[in-house]
């Protein structure tokens, strides 16, 4: 309360900083306080805001494409064993003996350039919006457990249950320290990638004080490959751009990787990944201190030539399998935009979204805003004057860096706590839907339910037995 209207649009929206792109805001009354416009800099500046002001603006939306390879993305619907319930405080896992109503966790395998949720510049263009659609879910009700980047693919657990996902996601952010969670990814990635030790083939760095290598055992008796650990720490040093690099102030990260397999005419390998720890980025930037940088991963690596041949006649392609060239998504915004233009803002594509496209005509929201309105908004949209490559990136237009080879792969959740004396009564009523282990004082009884959960193969993996 008592700060100026110019001040909190200024400290707290980017790409309102610059006083031209404000005042152009401004002078067509786009921006409003309790639905009265605010017409100049001047009134913004004398403008002070009170507890429970409204403040809106009137904005020509669009929203950058993605590729889907499928008409539909593949959901799986599974069932929670019925006992698991709510973290309890603390972050532990839950469960109860009474009867609860069944729960459902949705496995989706996400195309990548899809970002899990609206964030940005994208709105229906993420996985929990199609999803909602495609399984005609009540809009906003799936909750995503976690999260992985939108250049990458596979495994994205949501629900529909705010207990449900809090159990999920204390389990999954603890995994590390407690050894609840495991996850494997798969990676496709430049080189031929070391197997054994001793193997000769490939160098790997020299181990320092910051960032260390060593072979690990498999842990199975069948799989004589032992796995590459990497311990190295990871910290964000641009956060705007969200890269990450190996540095002494960075977080302890560990990773494990093993070879499944080396294509030597495109001289790279199919590798099986562990992210022992949860950093954001952490296989990228470990793999790339390796020497073995993910294919198509422009932003820890150089982009190399990793397109393919255009043999389908839809246009070269990356190794992820999506569009890759240097008009890929714009020439779809291009006309998306002329379309709109010419049936009026209330019309959209799959790449083009003005902020009323996904209202009916007789919708309370679209008639508040008038057709000057929405006129003015367009007069200022910077993808409408200036293109589209003005108001989004290269990553972002399809055009490199929107899709790389790390899949998302498989999922094993390990969800209980310790027994209460109720429920040791029942234990050998639910001794065949849990596993019970000592816990680490070994004075009492923990059940533990183990939830596996996998999805497809990608297309560039899809050939092995993984």
């Amino acid at each position: 309360c008592g700060e100026s209207l110019l001040e909190m649009l200024q400290t707290e929206f980017a790409d309102l900083t610059a006083t031209p792109t404000l005042n152009e805001l401004l002078r067509h009354g786009l921006i409003r306080v309790n639905g009265k416009p605010v017409s100049c800099l001047e009134d913004a500046e004398t403008l002070r805001l009170k507890n429970m002001d409204v403040i809106s603006r009137i904005v020509h939306w669009h929203e950058p494409p993605i590729h889907l390879p499928t008409e539909r993305i593949h959901v799986q619907k599974i069932p929670l064993p019925s006992k698991v319930m709510t973290p309890k405080k603390g972050g532990e896992s839950s469960l109860d003996d009474g009867e609860t109503t069944e729960q459902f966790l949705y496995v989706c395998n996400k195309p990548s350039t899809v970002p899990v949720h609206p964030a940005g510049p994208y709105l229906s263009n993420s996985l929990t919006i199609l999803v909602e659609a495609q399984e005609g879910l009540p809009p906003k009700t799936l909750i995503p457990c976690h999260r992985i980047d939108r250049v990458t693919s596979g495994m994205v657990i949501c629900c529909t249950d705010a207990q449900v996902a809090r159990l999920i996601q204390s389990t999954i952010d603890q995994g590390s320290v407690s050894g609840r969670v495991r996850k494997q990814y798969l990676a496709k990635v430049k080189g031929r990638f070391p197997s054994m030790e001793g193997d000769e083939c490939t160098a790997l760095p020299s181990c320092t004080d910051l960032a260390q290598w060593k072979w690990m055992p498999s842990g199975k008796d069948d799989d004589t490959v032992p796995l590459l650990q990497v311990d190295a720490p990871i910290e964000t040093v641009d956060p705007a751009n969200g890269i990450r690099r190996i540095t002494p102030k960075g977080k302890p990260s560990t990773s494990q990787f093993r070879v499944l397999e080396y294509d030597a005419p495109t001289d790279t390998s199919v590798i099986s990944c562990i992210p022992v720890t949860g950093r954001s980025h952490q296989l990228r930037v470990h793999l790339q201190w390796l020497g073995h940088s993910i294919v198509d991963d422009v932003q820890y690596a150089p982009m190399g030539n990793d397109a393919t041949a255009d043999t389908d006649g839809n246009g070269p392609r990356t190794a992820s399998g999506c569009p890759s060239s240097s008009t890929a998504g714009l020439d779809e915004m291009l006309e998306s935009i002329q379309s709109a233009k010419s049936v009026g803002t209330t019309t959209c594509t799959t790449t083009n979204r003005a902020t009323t496209s996904s209202l009916s005509s007789s919708s309370p929201l679209l008639a508040c805003i008038s057709s000057a309105d929405q006129e003015s908004a367009s007069q200022v949209c910077p993808a409408c004057t200036k293109g589209p490559s003005f108001a989004f990136t290269a990553a972002q237009l399809l055009q490199g860096g929107h899709s790389i080879c790390l899949h998302a792969y498989r999922y094993s959740l390990t969800l209980g706590s310790r027994s209460s004396s109720s429920s040791k009564k029942n234990k050998d009523k639910n001794q065949d839907d849990s596993t019970m282990v000592a816990t680490e004082d070994g004075d009492s009884n923990e059940r533990m339910y183990t939830v596996d959960l996998s999805v497809d193969l990608p297309s560039w993996a899809s050939h092995l037995q993984v």
